[in-house]
């Protein structure tokens, strides 16, 4: 087994060299790997990459027999790690046997002098978000034990999330949960935030109040097909989006193809306006989209909210920055999506910058998000984007975004959607599925 929580060590081998560890931790989490990306991605500074990467696969297979093995000119790792573990558990629903895994930051302490910037994003961005599926699990056991009434339970779970090792600070919806928390926990951390972190008005009554009622997960429009007569075979044609990277999804899809196994699913690949256009036509039962949604003919629950990212040519002296001051990207140029693909989104995104005095000097459009990492790579300004998205790209490096106390954080939110009234009943038991899995509450129907 691979640890890289708290710590880089493989318990029951005998190599300790930190770069072949964090190749083999790459290998465990990103599966198979071209050659040609690795050595570029750990030996880039290197005479011959390709035959340095060759010496520490080599050196692995000695050190961790089977540990690795290459088929062509791909690399895969045939170990398991911890964050394998804490995940499954996580996706299985068992949110305190995953947070019991996570005994430290991913690959804390870990730094090698001649990494390559793609690779320290890497590690960065990994660590963030493990941390920050931790603490949205905390979070959601904090609330489910206010909801009992066990409200010091509550605000301990919440102290533990909120001081999290390897999380970002809270902002947003989940920095608004835990301050609930805290508050109904009578928790002594409250006196010791400052703003922004501070609390917001709520009394130790309301609070408890508050998280005592239940949350608004399942809209009463839907209806409820019977489990015990299960539906027959039937159509469900669900919309997809790439941008969409939420662990409720696939469980979903398993959830309902065990529970009604003669039903036909289809799948549509589209941009977010043109699911919600489908939608309205009845060519699309369910979809997965980005808020906001103007149509009042579309119900929607919201799955998920990150927060925005920068992404820089790495020859900008911001990318030498950890975090860039939003405030630093005003006299840039904005690589963005063109407005006949999502026009909503793209006046949001114009909106979240122009409500924090950034307003972009010139715009640049890409249609697809892969021409715009090619034009940010290639020095034409800088796009925003999400930690979950891929952006593997030479010459690109991804910084969290610094806010001004008077700057408020840029977010996006992802929901499923579908029709207000005509919603077939396979379709109503996918989304009833979706909503148990792990809506945050918001919904609109």
């Amino acid at each position: 087994m691979l640890q890289t929580l708290g710590k880089l060590e493989l318990q029951g081998g005998s190599s300790s060299r930190s770069k072949s560890l964090l190749l083999l931790s790459y290998l465990t989490l990103e599966g198979p790997q071209e050659r040609a990306h690795l050595s570029q991605l750990f030996f880039r500074r290197a005479v011959n990459p390709l035959g340095s990467l060759r010496t520490t696969l080599h050196r692995l297979r000695r050190e961790v027999p089977g540990a690795v093995q290459t088929e062509g000119s791909r690399v895969r790792a045939t170990l398991l790690c911890d964050v394998q573990r804490l995940l499954n558990c996580l996706d299985a629903g068992d949110l305190p046997g995953g947070v019991a895994l996570y005994t430290g930051a991913f690959l804390a302490g870990v730094h090698l002098p001649d990494w390559s910037g793609l690779l320290e994003d890497w590690v960065y961005d990994r660590r963030a978000i493990i941390a920050q599926r931790v603490r949205r699990s905390l979070v959601t056991l904090g609330e489910r034990a206010a909801a009992r009434g066990e409200f010091a339970q509550a605000g301990s779970l919440a102290e533990q999330a909120y001081s999290l090792t390897g999380a970002p600070a809270p902002s947003g919806e989940a920095l608004e949960r835990l301050l609930l928390l805290l508050t109904a926990g009578q928790s002594v951390l409250l006196g010791q935030l400052r703003p922004p972190f501070s609390p917001s008005g709520w009394s130790v009554a309301e609070a408890q109040r508050a998280l005592s009622a239940p949350l608004p997960l399942k809209p009463t429009a839907l209806p409820r097909p019977s489990t015990a007569d299960p539906l027959g075979a039937g159509d469900l044609v669900l919309g997809t989006n790439g941008f969409l990277n939420h662990a409720v999804v696939p469980r979903a899809l398993r959830r309902y193809a065990e529970r009604y196994p003669s039903a036909r699913l289809s799948f549509r690949e589209l941009f977010s306006v043109a699911q919600l256009e489908a939608l309205t036509r009845g060519t699309l039962d369910v979809g997965f989209v980005t808020l906001p949604i103007e149509d009042d003919q579309i119900a929607w629950a919201l799955l998920w909210r990150e927060a925005y990212i920068a992404l820089l040519p790495a020859s900008h002296p911001l990318a030498r920055q950890r975090e860039v001051p939003l405030s630093a990207l005003a006299g840039e140029t904005l690589v963005i999506h063109p407005r006949p693909i999502n026009p909503p989104l793209h006046d949001h995104v114009l909106k979240l910058l122009g409500q924090n005095g950034i307003v972009p000097p010139r715009l640049l459009e890409g249609a697809i998000p892969q021409t715009r990492n090619q034009f940010v790579a290639g020095g034409f300004g800088y796009t925003l984007a999400l930690p979950s998205w891929p952006a593997e790209l030479p010459g690109l490096v991804r910084r969290p975004i610094r806010y001004a106390d008077h700057q408020q954080p840029m977010v996006m939110d992802g929901a499923v959607a579908w029709h207000r009234t005509r919603l077939s009943a396979h379709a109503a038991a996918f989304v009833e599925i979706v909503l148990a899995l792990g809506t945050s509450g918001a919904s609109r129907d």
